[in-house]
């Protein structure tokens, strides 16, 4: 056996990461139908899900993604699911069918998010690209890039990690890797303002029913109220163990709900900020998706752990557990050996080291990008991936500009 921990990534580099999570097969992003009936799931396994509420049966699985999906949404008819992938594309399926209807490609790097507007005619996506895009969903024509070129504007200086649509539809709320929260008008695509006081990336937007607050959870362990119209910062929630992964909103627009890197689900009051509830029946890892089923009675959460939870809203019971195995992805009798990693060398691309692991792709737990100056240095960006097995034996890699640059090992045989 091999205790050592080999050249463990360097404190910069670790520092560099302020949101990690720490699990393959994790659940990355959780959508209801309009129905309340069904749930769809997007997973580090590439695949995207679609379960039963009512007894966690998996329905259908969509394959199709050639690396983790980040974000899911329905069409407000429930017959479309929409899906952005690590692979750099987002791709369109028909729910009763499983059908893929269409990819649509223009990130040059991975989509972290979609976001539907109300009418269902038109998809807000976030990018590792820097940039939201906006494409009509009748024929995946890309209508708008934001920020447009040669507006001026200033657009998110790292990748944008979430997307919304405010409920009228005229505006995309944005937030990123660089702390910021972004406002856009859809019709012409301006830049309406920039929202900033978080001190960690934004993992997560949401807009009131009412339209008029812009709710944001960050890894700076805060949820913060913001007033559209304005940016003024009405109100700050603190207490949180850990970052804020994702939020969202009761129908009611009564309670914001949370699930953080923490395990936890936590709803708060959005009048007074005040946490009112932490749901019963924490998750094993991580909480990086939270959904609200339209009809206001129950709270979908998505974890590392692999599972998915059904809570009730009334009383933040826990109603049902279902994924952890049914989910694809990671062959739970394949375990990752030392010799493996030593087959791994530096200097290998992504794609290489995947092939070494037999086709065994890693969770994302990090990404920076350093900016380069024209002439003088080269922009540089920094992924860091894990591959876990099941007993929290690891490897942990860094690839700058798709090249390994570092690689640790932890309790590999």
């Amino acid at each position: 056996m091999h205790s050592k921990v080999l050249s463990l990534i360097s404190i910069g580099a670790i520092l560099a990461f302020p949101c990690l999570a720490n699990a393959y097969g994790s659940v990355r992003s959780v959508a209801v139908t309009p129905d309340s009936l069904m749930v769809v799931s997007g997973s580090d396994d590439n695949t995207i899900g679609l379960w039963r509420i009512a007894d966690g049966q998996l329905l259908r699985t969509f394959d199709g993604h050639t690396r983790p999906v980040r974000g899911v949404a329905v069409t407000g008819d429930g017959q479309t699911i929409l899906s952005g992938s690590e692979d750099n594309t987002i791709k369109i399926w028909r729910l009763a069918t499983g059908e893929l209807v269409r990819t649509l490609m223009g990130h040059t790097s991975g989509v972290f998010a979609v976001a539907l507007a109300p009418d269902s005619k038109t998809l807000a996506s976030g990018g590792g690209d820097n940039t939201v895009r906006i494409w009509r969903l009748s024929d995946g024509e890309l209508l708008r890039t934001l920020p447009i070129p040669g507006s001026g504007d200033a657009g998110h200086a790292w990748e944008v990690l979430t997307v919304a649509w405010t409920p009228d539809g005229q505006t995309i709320v944005s937030g990123g890797n660089d702390h910021a929260i972004k406002v856009w008008s859809f019709s012409d695509g301006r830049l309406l303002r920039t929202l900033n006081g978080h001190t960690a990336p934004v993992r997560s937007v949401c807009v009131t029913p009412d339209g008029q607050m812009v709710i944001s959870g960050s890894c700076d362990n805060t949820i913060r109220v913001w007033r559209l119209a304005t940016g003024e910062l009405v109100r700050t929630l603190i207490g949180f163990s850990s970052f804020v992964n994702s939020v969202t909103v009761t129908p009611d627009g009564q309670t914001i709900v949370s699930g953080n890197h923490g395990r936890a689900v936590i709803s708060s009051s959005l009048r007074s900020g005040l946490p009112s509830r932490t749901f019963k029946g924490r998750h094993a890892g991580a909480v990086n998706s939270v959904a609200t089923s339209p009809d206001g009675q129950t709270i979908v959460s998505g974890s590392d752990d692999g599972t998915i939870k059904v809570w009730r809203i009334s009383n933040g019971q826990l109603l049902r557990t279902f994924g952890d195995a049914q989910l694809g992805g990671y062959e739970r009798g394949t375990v990752i050996s030392y010799a493996d990693y030593e087959r791994i060398q530096i200097g290998m691309s992504y794609s290489q080291v995947v092939e070494v692991l037999s086709g065994r792709y890693g969770q994302e737990v990090g990404r920076s990008r350093f900016e380069g100056v024209p002439g003088v240095a080269a922009s540089v960006q920094t992924v860091m991936y894990q591959w876990q097995n099941t007993d929290g034996s690891n490897i942990i890699a860094v690839f700058q500009n798709d090249r390994l640059t570092e690689k640790a090992q932890a309790g590999l045989q």
